[in-house]
């Protein structure tokens, strides 16, 4: 007989893990078709992001994402180019990635009446955006009967296709994200909580002595793995640090360490980045 009891307190520790790393911020861009053409809809794209938002995970806003749907980069990362993936994350800081083309297509006329029906396919690929990786991937293809009901896709009527379309696209998205018991969506959370985060540290207006007090009080942190300690030219010096803790949730820690004389503030932060700066506590008066 196997036990339970290691695989018991192994799903205790990922969901005290979980619980400290804070919910990821994802990231959803869809180069969308409908009906096989360009529409310039983002159908699929506004649901997923509305079913993220309803399972309590923050996402980009769509008139963010809206500017990068033509970019060379979106393109080469939908091949898998980890460059570009990588690119596309650290215009707006999210934990997680998922890209993908979605389609839809009129599947058959329905009788005399002139009804329809419409399927709709996704292709996503989800990267972890502190390391480029790919996390997951994954395609469905929705024709046929409803994945929720297994019941036939109401038909209807010839002149809404568009409709159709949209109710087609709408369908597959949910299949994506909820169907088979959310396998998808918990592939992305596992893969989240068990692989560290990097974050980059630049810290401006740091001296030798400063960097080293810094480098410490970090090391000590609970959830901290490693600091490394990049460069240190002219006053400024940069820091990968691996965690068990999201980038936000990261560096507001560190934002918030105490030191005797100094204090960190962040000045900038742009995906796994952020720009900090050294900034002297003032002086108490003498006598």
């Amino acid at each position: 007989l196997v036990s339970l009891v290691p695989i018991a307190q192994e799903l205790l520790d990922l969901n005290e893990l979980y619980q400290r790393r804070g919910r990821p911020r994802f990231m959803v861009v869809l180069e969308e078709k409908s009906l096989g053409q360009e529409a310039g809809t983002h159908i699929a794209e506004t649901e997923l992001n509305r079913l993220l938002t309803e399972q309590r995970f923050q996402v980009v806003d769509l008139q963010q994402t809206e500017r990068i749907q033509e970019t060379d980069q979106l393109k080469r990362a939908l091949w898998g180019d980890k460059e570009a993936a990588n690119w596309l994350v650290t215009q707006f800081g999210s934990e997680i990635l998922l890209i993908g083309r979605a389609d839809s297509r009129i599947l058959q006329e329905r009788g005399l009446g002139g009804l329809i029906s419409a399927g709709a396919q996704i292709e996503a690929r989800v990267f972890y955006t502190s390391t480029a990786e790919i996390m997951t991937a994954r395609t469905v293809v929705l024709g046929g009967p409803d994945p929720e009901t297994g019941q036939p896709i109401p038909g209807i009527p010839a002149a809404e296709k568009e409709l159709a379309s949209r109710l087609a696209l709408q369908k597959a998205a949910q299949e994506l994200l909820l169907g088979k018991e959310r396998y998808f969506l918990a592939q992305m959370i596992t893969y989240w909580i068990t692989n560290p985060t990097v974050v980059v540290l630049k810290i401006a207006q740091v001296d030798f002595l400063q960097l080293e007090d810094i480098v410490e009080r970090i090391r000590q942190e609970r959830l901290v793995i490693s600091v490394l300690e990049r460069s240190f030219i002219n006053d400024l010096a940069t820091l990968e640090v691996r965690t068990h803790e999201g980038v936000r949730a990261f560096v507001r820690r560190v934002a918030r360490l105490k030191f005797e004389d100094f204090r960190l503030k962040v000045t900038g932060f742009q995906g796994i980045v952020a720009d900090l700066e050294v900034v002297p506590l003032p002086k108490e008066a003498e006598g």
